[in-house]
């Protein structure tokens, strides 16, 4: 089923409870790099579900395709030379000087074999004569201009949740201007020296603690207004929404991916 930007920005609205969020492609690609990376290290196995054939054709300039997941030596990867009337099925080899060195042992001559290899984020193909015709199955995904999503529906809800997580922390950090901005107009004594770099470093725990003492010195300024207080509060809960989404986000990969779903 083909995703599009408006079904993850609706599924983070729905998570988040608004209507009026649009999420940009800048963030949804973050999301999936971050999604894949994840499953790689669990259980590349389930990346399965990103792969689209891609086509190459071979020219005087060489020939290679540049992969945005680079699969390991023992992970199962498929590429095909789709001239012939049934598609053969290359072997993926580790050096391919063996190959193409006419005096290697390796070497099997005119027999007709075909080979890939990967170097870097860079898949090659041999022999890549000119007009020869290769297809070769690879993770693949995106988001382009249109709205249209190259990705796969399955994964859809791990993706929301790293937008929506994304979009709290942006609600965050203005609760954290306005807090700061607030609190050295009402003469709150504390000690604001990279109090901002502490609050927005990305870092739950670090900002917890760091506005647990925030709380206490709020609440030892007898003159502190009734509005200072709700932005404390509102900064609190808001933290604490970005805690729990992000412990959903990390639990999703525990269960649903490390138990072998794909």
């Amino acid at each position: 089923m083909a995703t599009t930007r408006i079904d993850v920005q609706n599924y983070v609205n729905s998570i988040l409870g608004t209507t009026d969020i649009i999420v940009d492609n800048n963030t949804i690609m973050a999301g999936m790099e971050d999604i894949v990376n994840r499953i790689s290290l669990i259980n590349p196995k389930a990346l399965k579900a990103l792969e689209v054939p891609v086509a190459l054709t071979c020219s005087s300039s060489g020939t290679s395709i540049t992969l945005q997941y680079v699969p390991t030596n023992n992970e199962e990867i498929n590429v095909y030379y789709t001239k012939s009337s049934i598609p053969k099925k290359l072997v993926r080899v580790d050096n391919p000087e063996h190959i193409t060195n006419t005096y290697s042992l390796l070497n099997d001559g005119d027999y007709g074999k075909r080979y890939f290899w990967i170097r870097g984020n860079k898949l090659y193909v041999y022999p890549s004569d000119e007009g020869d015709t290769y297809e070769a199955d690879i993770v693949k995904y995106g988001a382009d201009n249109s709205g249209k999503l190259i990705w796969h529906d399955r994964y859809n809800y791990p993706l929301a949740l790293y937008c929506s997580i994304f979009e709290l922390n942006r609600v965050f950090n203005a609760y954290v201007s306005l807090l700061i901005n607030r609190m050295i107009k009402e003469n709150v004594k504390y000690d604001y020296t990279d109090v901002n770099k502490r609050l927005k470093a990305d870092d739950v725990e670090l900002a917890a603690a760091e506005l647990q003492k925030i709380q206490t010195a709020i609440s030892e300024q007898a003159t502190a207004s009734d509005n200072l207080r709700v932005i404390m509060e509102n900064t609190v809960n808001t933290l604490q929404r970005i805690r729990n989404l992000r412990q959903e986000y990390y639990d999703w990969f525990g269960i649903s991916i490390s138990a072998g779903g794909e």
